[in-house]
């Protein structure tokens, strides 16, 4: 509850830090991981973020909007595997899910994977041709396939 108000206060980085220790004296409250998750993610804390997804996610796995915040979060702090595969299990749960298709197709184009990249770019502009993500991702591959 005091991390709760700090956040409605604006004091983010006071919420994270009274959660976490929260957290770490009782990471089963999923209600509390949850909640860290969210707050972390958006106060850009992503180890905690990580951390506490993962974790909320063992119990609560077929929800695809923490795949993809976990998805992203991985990225972050650049371990593209981790968040190649969050990004999949947000895929198999919902696989037209726009911001969730962008980030499976950046993650694979900063692995290397630029014909994986490609697929998902065209899912991407089949569902939304005219995201800027998109138009942006599809430039980035253009330039990348004419390098090779």
């Amino acid at each position: 509850e005091e991390g709760k108000v700090f956040y409605q206060n604006g004091e983010i980085e006071r919420a994270i830090s009274v959660m976490k220790k929260a957290f770490d004296g009782d990471a089963s409250n999923q209600k509390l991981n949850k909640f860290l998750g969210l707050v972390s993610y958006k106060g850009k804390d992503y180890e905690i973020a990580s951390q506490v997804l993962a974790e909320f996610l063992k119990e609560n796995s077929s929800v695809s909007e923490y795949w993809y915040y976990l998805a992203m979060s991985e990225k972050k702090l650049g371990n593209y595997e981790k968040a190649l595969n969050a990004a999949h299990e947000a895929f198999k749960l919902d696989p037209d899910n726009l911001q969730n298709l962008v980030n499976l197709a950046d993650v694979s184009r900063l692995m290397g994977n630029f014909d994986r990249s490609l697929t998902y770019v065209t899912r991407a502009q089949s569902i939304d041709p005219e995201n800027k993500n998109v138009q942006k991702l599809t430039k980035l591959l253009e330039k990348s396939s004419s390098l090779n």
